[in-house]
């Protein structure tokens, strides 16, 4: 893929030639919505300070000016066009880049181990995606929900799996597992995803009900000793991967370190599957 960029008239032109880029997972191309002349030169500033050291070696700038098979500049090019027309300050937006880059080039690594709870997607991808949640985050259920969709019928369909784990212990990461416990684990947080109010016993129960399994056969299954180490175990596998607070998302063992919207973490794990191709 050979991507190109360049100011024409006073209109931002982002040509993408041969194959995917950014925009072609569904985050869109938000730097065609740069008609501000304020805007293009704030990115025209961000993108010739930031380097893109990683398969490209010069400024984003540079980089997107120039013909290369990588998609990394065009993807954070995108990114730094995206928080732009947000409205964000260059200052920050210089901040969310780097942390963007890092998160998407970083070589350390750490062990999530699988089978807590049923993997989606390919059991055979070439990348992982792991995500620590706590059943009481409204978040996580969101990122968790997002993700689940991308792995099975989005973008990254044939190209990544998705592994829960668990960095509490509390009533609903209990009915998680439970839920697990009968084969029902993503019909039961893609329920719990649509709760609007802090989950109740109650709550459990019914969603319980909703996907095939019994109030009573719920509440045996989540007293079960050998799941409440398993939860445990879990939240001690969190804290030693660093894992303070939920929803925090690795791909591929590396620390994802970006906003934590599957648009964007989709955009990551894309960039992650290139690589490996």
């Amino acid at each position: 893929m050979n991507i190109r960029s360049t100011f024409l008239g006073g209109t931002f032109i982002l040509a993408l030639f041969s194959g995917s880029s950014a925009g072609s997972n569904g985050v869109g191309t938000y730097c065609d919505s740069l008609n501000d002349a304020q805007m293009r030169q704030q990115y025209e500033m961000i993108a010739r300070e930031f380097q893109v050291k990683e398969c490209c070696g010069k400024s984003l700038a540079e980089c997107m000016d120039s013909k290369t098979d990588c998609s990394l500049p065009a993807r954070l090019a995108n990114f730094t066009c995206r928080l732009l027309v947000a409205k964000k300050e260059p200052q920050e937006i210089m901040e969310k880049l780097t942390e963007r880059y890092r998160s998407m080039t970083s070589e350390t690594t750490v062990q999530v181990r699988e089978g807590l709870f049923e993997p989606a997607g390919d059991p055979n991808a070439k990348v992982i995606v792991s995500v620590y949640i706590s059943g009481t985050c409204p978040m996580c259920k969101f990122v968790a929900k997002g993700m689940y969709r991308e792995v099975t019928k989005g973008s990254l369909r044939g190209k990544a799996r998705l592994v829960i784990k668990l960095l509490s212990t509390n009533m609903v990461d209990m009915a998680l597992l439970a839920a697990n416990e009968h084969d029902k684990f993503w019909p039961y947080i893609i329920e719990l995803s649509s709760l609007k109010e802090r989950a109740t016993r109650d709550h459990l129960f019914a969603i319980g009900q909703k996907v095939g399994i019994s109030p009573d056969e719920l509440a045996r299954t989540m007293a079960r000793p050998e799941l409440i180490a398993k939860a445990k175990a879990s939240r001690e596998e969190a804290l030693r991967n660093g894992v303070k607070v939920t929803p925090t998302v690795f791909i591929n063992g590396h620390f994802y370190d970006s906003y934590k919207h599957p648009t964007w973490i989709t955009d990551a794990v894309e960039y992650e599957y290139e690589k490996r191709m």
